[in-house]
């Protein structure tokens, strides 16, 4: 014989996400979240380095709220080389079904073995055919979200297992599993 139990839960009004600019209130958080998302070593990274003693681009840095909880934020950041008034630093380029791909970069360029961001992938040299079609999903969510993606992506957590976008994207195509 089957027999079910069920236990009653009461209704929860689903989470609302704020994302706004970010305040000066907002350090310690901020701080706290970088720490847990990036580890011990993260002042080391050339990312951090690069970084020092700037300030972001004014009016590009944004949070993401969950009631009173910071749970994701975001910093746009100036980029000058010599007398040049701002610059992208790019690698080979080519395009494949409409994702732009950027590859020889440096490792410090970008996450994991390859960062999407809009429809531009940056990586070393991860270009299989699967890889592509998981960025290919990533610029969809890319387009889905618009600027909010990002901490959407970083709020879903840094173990790709468990984050609901690189799921979508596909685990094994993107060498995860």
């Amino acid at each position: 014989m089957l027999s079910a139990v069920s236990i009653e839960q009461p209704y929860q009004q689903p989470s609302r996400i704020t994302i706004r600019g970010e305040r000066r209130s907002d350090f310690a958080s901020r701080e706290e979240l970088l720490d847990t998302a990036f580890g011990p070593g993260r002042f080391a990274k050339s990312s951090e380095r690069l970084r020092e003693g700037r300030v972001p681009a004014r009016g590009l840095a944004f949070t993401a709220v969950e009631g009173k909880r910071l749970i994701g934020t975001v910093r746009l950041w100036s980029v000058t080389a010599g007398n040049a008034r701002g610059c992208l630093l790019l690698g080979h380029w080519g395009r494949r079904r409409g994702l732009y791909s950027f590859i020889t970069l440096p490792g410090w360029a970008f996450g994991r073995g390859g960062t999407t961001v809009g429809a531009i992938y940056l990586t070393r040299d991860l270009t299989r055919e699967g890889v592509l079609e998981h960025e290919l999903v990533h610029t969809r969510q890319w387009k889905k979200y618009g600027l909010c993606f990002l901490p959407l992506y970083i709020a879903a957590g840094s173990d790709a297992l468990g984050n609901r976008f690189e799921v979508e994207a596909g685990l094994e195509r993107g060498g995860y599993v």
